[in-house]
């Protein structure tokens, strides 16, 4: 038996059992089992409501188009602390509504590095966590991002009334733009770290953020939104709230020593970004300053990101070792493995 085929039989049981629903796995590994090889092929065969498993291996499963409200979880786009560390890479991932014959609503990718995530036609209810990519044309209502490693959020102007958007690094200097001027009332950008502009965006609550970019101020169209919370690093002489916003408890053009513990003294990318403490110094001005009484950035609000890994919850193996390697025919295969739950 391989080794790695035992990391997903476990993974099936446990969805299986905690989630009563189809479990699909999928490896690309030459040295891993799966039931599926193609992850295309994969999502094709899934229904409504299954889960696909896409085992970490460093080798891209190519471009993906989903049709379907499914489960997609990898391994994650930095995991570390067990027996296998490779991420889960894809090339795009496409939500092409034009495609579905199903229910969409409840879509839900964990886990995932991608070159970008794409939406062609609104979709609402899509739940992205702990993910690495650009996320291009974001239309429909009812989205969150979260905990995840964002180069770009670039939406589409489609008619919306919520998104969250919290908990993120977003690295790009194009950070979040719209197309056009947006009215973005239902729009929360909460607890992110933000290397970039924020543009053609009005009407949106902006709280607990550390912007640590020059040119804030060059955020086109950036206007009516309400800044609250926020902490500006590396921004003399701009200042928020902007002009033509609102907003109060903001800290503009701070020490950027106070700030983070790891030193924060231009835009960081990926995957660099990766090896920056971003937790707050013991005497930042950050500490129980946002608008709900936690830590400002990443690590602050109700559900604070964890780690820099993209690994799901799902429990996965730290060690397996096969103590009878060589079997006679019928016979009996040994092995022990020692597994843990991830944050």
């Amino acid at each position: 038996m391989k080794k790695q085929s035992l990391l997903l039989t476990f993974a099936l049981l446990v969805f299986s059992i905690a989630a009563k629903a189809t479990v699909i796995t999928v490896s690309n590994s030459p040295i891993s089992g799966g039931q599926y090889t193609d992850a295309q092929t994969a999502i094709n065969a899934a229904l409504v409501d299954d889960t696909i498993y896409l085992h970490g291996s460093g080798i891209s499963y190519g471009n993906l188009t989903i049709t379907k409200r499914i489960t997609l979880i990898g391994a994650g786009y930095n995991p570390t602390g067990t027996q296998f560390v490779q991420p889960t890479i894809v090339g795009s991932v496409s939500l092409d509504t034009v495609a579905f014959t199903n229910p969409v609503s409840g879509l839900h990718i964990i886990g995932i590095q991608a070159n970008d995530f794409s939406t062609y036609n609104p979709i609402n209810n899509v739940h992205f966590e702990r993910c690495a990519g650009t996320f291009n044309y974001v239309r429909g209502d009812g989205w969150i991002v979260e905990h995840c490693i964002i180069y770009s959020f670039y939406c589409f102007s489609t008619p919306f009334s919520s998104r969250i958007l919290r908990n993120n690094i977003i690295y790009g200097s194009g950070a979040i733009s719209f197309n056009g001027a947006t009215n973005g009332a239902g729009m929360l950008i909460d607890h992110n770290i933000i290397q970039g502009t924020i543009s053609y965006l009005q009407y949106a609550v902006i709280t607990n953020n550390v912007f640590t970019f020059s040119g804030i101020a060059n955020s086109a169209g950036n206007s009516f939104n309400t800044y609250n919370n926020n902490i500006t690093v590396n921004t003399v002489p701009d200042a928020i709230p902007l002009t033509n916003n609102s907003g109060s408890g903001n800290i503009n053009n701070a020490n950027p020593a106070t700030i983070f513990i790891g030193n924060v003294t231009s835009a960081q990318s990926y995957p660099a970004l990766l090896n920056v403490n971003w937790h707050l110094t013991p005497t930042s001005p950050g500490h129980n300053a946002a608008t709900d009484g936690t830590d400002v950035g990443i690590y602050g609000g109700a559900n604070p990101m964890l780690n820099l890994t993209g690994a799901s919850t799902l429990p996965q193996m730290t060690e397996l070792n096969i103590q009878n390697p060589s079997l006679p025919v019928n016979g009996t295969l040994n092995y022990q493995f020692k597994a843990r739950k991830q944050n």
